[in-house]
């Protein structure tokens, strides 16, 4: 199985543990199931970015970019897949396909479409408007 772990993911796993554990439990064993390979998961520029700015908006100014920084080396240190940011080609073939109420969501879904992944991994129910065209599951569902 191939997953596109959306942002939400990614915030849970280096932010939750203290927050919101029994969803940092099931997001850590997603990331248990992607380290020994049982899982591949897929992560993208987008992802990336979008956790940096988490930690510059959630803590204070003097120390926000370097928690930013200490979560993309969390990711950065599993075995997820890195895939690019999409081109113009591919932002102007595959947009008009996926219909989503945030914007910013867009590139996520034409790049696990692209990629071929079983299904989009996250909290965001934004995401549930193309369940039709591929798969939208939280962590806990996959267990």
């Amino acid at each position: 199985m191939q997953a596109y772990l959306e942002t939400s993911v990614l915030v849970l796993y280096c932010f939750g543990e203290k927050l919101e554990p029994d969803r940092y439990k099931s997001v850590k064993t997603l990331f248990d199931k992607i380290n020994s390979e049982k899982i591949k998961g897929v992560v993208s520029f987008y992802s990336l970015h979008e956790l940096f700015i988490f930690a510059i908006e959630n803590f204070s100014h003097d120390i926000g970019r370097t928690i930013g920084k200490r979560a993309l080396e969390e990711i950065l240190k599993t075995r997820v897949e890195l895939i690019p940011l999409l081109n113009r080609e591919q932002r102007i073939r595959y947009a008009h396909q996926m219909k989503l109420n945030d914007a910013s969501d867009i590139p996520h879904a034409i790049l696990a479409f692209i990629e071929k992944c079983d299904c989009i991994i996250t909290y965001d129910s934004h995401f549930d408007s193309i369940n039709d065209i591929i798969k939208i599951a939280q962590p806990e569902e996959l267990f």
